[in-house]
């Protein structure tokens, strides 16, 4: 087993144990432990925003799917299809800790595919909306849940 202290990887516990045993300064403690916070920080940010691209890769194949499978599947199956993707991240974000982003990706998810049930919609049955307003359809739903959101944060509890 190898002892040398370069070889092992840092972390806050090691640091500690060797301020307690005298090898290292407080100096030298605090200027270490800043370094190893920003590593936290990074890799946070990293774990982030690979959510959201997971997240934005995975409604583009959906997205996409729809536009690849369209004239093989019934018309039931594309309403259920769009219906389910509207229904099962929006039931799933209730079991997500509240305020995380996991929570938020889910909502994101749902109100895309708001859009695209609507577009399905109007496709299935000859409503008159335009591509732009079934794309508009979940921009209208992002901002109404942002208003509802920044009601809340403002005391307004809706009771």
């Amino acid at each position: 087993m190898n002892t040398d202290p370069l070889e092992l990887p840092a972390s806050v516990a090691r640091l500690h144990e060797w301020r307690q045993r005298g090898e290292i300064t407080d100096s030298v403690m605090d200027a270490m432990l800043r370094k190893l916070r920003l590593v936290e920080i990074w890799r946070g940010w990293a774990s982030m925003c690979f959510l959201i691209l997971g997240v934005v890769l995975l409604l583009c194949g959906i997205v996409f799917f729809f536009a690849w499978n369209w004239e093989g599947m019934e018309r039931w199956q594309q309403l259920a299809l769009s219906g389910v993707g509207v229904l099962l991240p929006a039931f799933g974000s209730r079991f997500v800790s509240e305020g995380t982003l996991g929570k938020k990706m889910c909502l994101l998810t749902a109100s895309t595919m708001v859009g695209v049930f609507i577009a399905v919609f109007g496709q299935e049955y000859q409503t008159g909306e335009i591509p732009m307003a079934c794309s508009l359809a979940g921009l209208r739903c992002r901002c109404f849940g942002f208003y509802a959101r920044s009601l809340k944060h403002c005391g307004f509890s809706g009771r």
